[in-house]
Parts: structure tokens; sequence; C-alpha cells
């Protein structure tokens, strides 16, 4: 529709150069952030392993040396039920 107006057509392609920028500058960070954060200090694998043997999050945390509250957020213990669990 605005094909033939220079002035228009320009606009809307430095519009679009700036999107794509933008957008490429939003997913270099997303991917640089995913390393980012506080490393885990409980295993995932050996809760998951500990709760499938049916103990439950105090005995696990005892075992572990962690507090019962860092056992009930870990995701070896929120997906204790589930047979199909991948680390």
């Amino acid at each position: 529709m605005y094909d033939n107006d220079p002035i228009v057509f320009s606009l809307v392609n430095g519009y679009k150069g700036s999107m794509t920028n933008t957008t490429n500058e939003y997913l270099k960070k997303l991917e640089m952030s995913k390393g980012a954060g506080r490393k885990k200090k409980i295993d995932d694998q050996r809760v998951y392993e500990l709760a499938r043997e049916g103990k439950t999050a105090q005995e696990v945390a005892n075992e572990l040396g962690v507090s019962k509250s860092a056992i009930d957020k870990n995701d070896g213990w929120r997906n204790r039920k589930n047979d199909e669990f991948v680390f």
C-alpha cells in the first residue's frame, strides 16, 4: 500500500530493523542468564532416590544434612511420584 512512498517505506524498514535488533539482544541476554544464579547444594537425583525408597522429607533432610524445607523445595522431592522424571 505504501510501497510507492519512499519516506513511509524507509520508516517501516527502520522500525523492522530496530525490532529485529531488540529481539536479538533479548534472546542473547536470555541465553546468558541460564547459567547465572546460585548453584544447587542438594543433589536432585539423590533426593529422588531416597524419596522413592519411601523415606520422609525429614529423614531425607537428616541424611543429607540440610533442612526439611530445603528438601520440600527440591525438584527430586517434588517429582518423587513421577516414574518418568529425568535429571
